[in-house]
């Protein structure tokens, strides 16, 4: 089992946007259906998660394979990136032009081949691009991050398919330690000789240790930062966590009184934000939204394992250690079908069904293409 979650993390601190995370709808993308089946559109919060693409391997009738878009207010990160992205996200709510930045988990075409496309239309958009500093046309900066490969593979693709951006300039950070770089393939070693195309930068972020993992620090601004990890799989694959700048907040000391825990030091450490294992050995994450892949039901764990997968128990299993608020499963295989009322077995409610044992909790959502998560704002104190 991973010590951290393939996917995604959404990390705030603990508040009553936990209890507010648990009446997120599970079927409908842009509503909620209220008591006497009135709809009320779902207000954007200014931070919210949607998935693009919920399958695994390849499209079906009703999924697109894998894109979570984390949508805020002044622009717009994409975590996977798989073909008919760029379709998915015209359907949507989110505005193309407003996406700056993409995080690639792994090198598998259903989470990377959407990537190209949707840079060239970047470009188109962005023709009348001004700094907002100097107020001068400048080509637009867009930040990639990924494992090693990812700039070989977008050169690749850009100078082969003779794609001429000239309205944007995409930096390709590759996430590398030195031991991937000595075990890098082959392939890899001789296209890191080839010609770069002119609007594309190499930027490589090197693994740190936090004291038991290593760590890539990927990112960070005024408000929000980004770091990785990796995980099991058939390649080198990263999880990522977003988390808000730490805020204090308010604890209710009663609670961690009952758990065993004395007033003190881990306070203060649970308050400001940081991880607190408790004597009972659960560890609390201040975790609002984790996004874990249900590629199979617990039936076919032996199937899920040998191919680098999880199954929906691994999920609430993971879950549950990172004390998350809310769970959200995607990257089905296209034997569960979207779960329809009354229809549970070969579903996607089937594999939610399933991760909420080893959860512990009933948050858990089967996302569904279009499906919003709006994230609650942090309360001002």
């Amino acid at each position: 089992m991973e010590e951290r979650p393939p996917g995604l993390v959404m990390r705030r601190e603990i508040s009553e946007r936990r209890v507010l995370l648990g009446s997120v709808p599970s079927r409908t993308s842009n509503t909620l259906l209220l008591r006497g089946g009135e709809r009320k559109a779902i207000p954007f919060t200014g931070f919210e998660l949607m998935f693009l693409g919920t399958s695994a391997g390849s499209p079906s009738v009703r999924r697109n394979p894998t894109a979570v878009c984390l949508r805020m207010e002044r622009s717009n990160w994409m975590f996977d990136c798989a073909e008919g992205s760029l379709r998915q996200l015209m359907k949507s709510t989110i505005r193309v032009p407003s996406t700056d930045k993409f995080f690639i988990t792994h090198l598998h075409g259903d989470h990377l081949y959407g990537l190209p496309g949707i840079l060239c239309t970047l470009d188109n958009h962005n023709a009348a691009y001004v700094d907002s500093r100097t107020r001068r046309r400048v080509p637009r900066p867009i930040s990639v991050y990924g494992p090693l490969g990812l700039f070989s593979y977008l050169n690749t693709a850009f100078a082969t398919s003779s794609s001429r951006l000239t309205n944007i300039t995409v930096t390709v950070h590759e996430l590398v330690s030195p031991k991937m770089l000595e075990e890098a393939s082959g392939f890899e070693k001789f296209m890191s000789q080839a010609p770069v195309h002119p609007c594309l930068r190499r930027e490589m972020i090197f693994a740190e240790s936090d004291g038991n993992n290593l760590i890539w620090k990927v990112f960070e601004d005024g408000d929000h930062r980004v770091i990785a990890s990796t995980v099991k799989h058939s390649v080198t694959c990263f999880g990522y966590v977003v988390e808000e700048h730490d805020i204090p907040g308010k604890l209710k000391p009663e609670k961690l009184i009952a758990k065993g825990l004395k007033p003190g030091p881990a306070f203060r450490q649970l308050k400001h934000g940081k991880p607190l294992t408790l004597p009972s050995g659960e560890i609390i994450f201040p975790s609002d939204v984790l996004v874990h892949e249900a590629t199979l039901s617990h039936e076919m764990v032996r199937q899920a394992v040998h191919r680098g997968h999880s199954t929906a128990r691994m999920a609430g299993f993971t879950a549950r250690r990172m004390n998350a608020t809310l769970l959200a499963l995607t990257h089905f295989s296209h034997r569960f079908r979207h779960w329809t009322a009354g229809h549970r077995l070969g579903t996607t409610q089937h594999l939610a069904l399933e991760a909420q044992i080893t959860f512990g909790r009933r948050a858990v959502i089967p996302a569904s293409d279009f499906l919003r998560i709006p994230i609650p704002r942090r309360p001002q104190e």
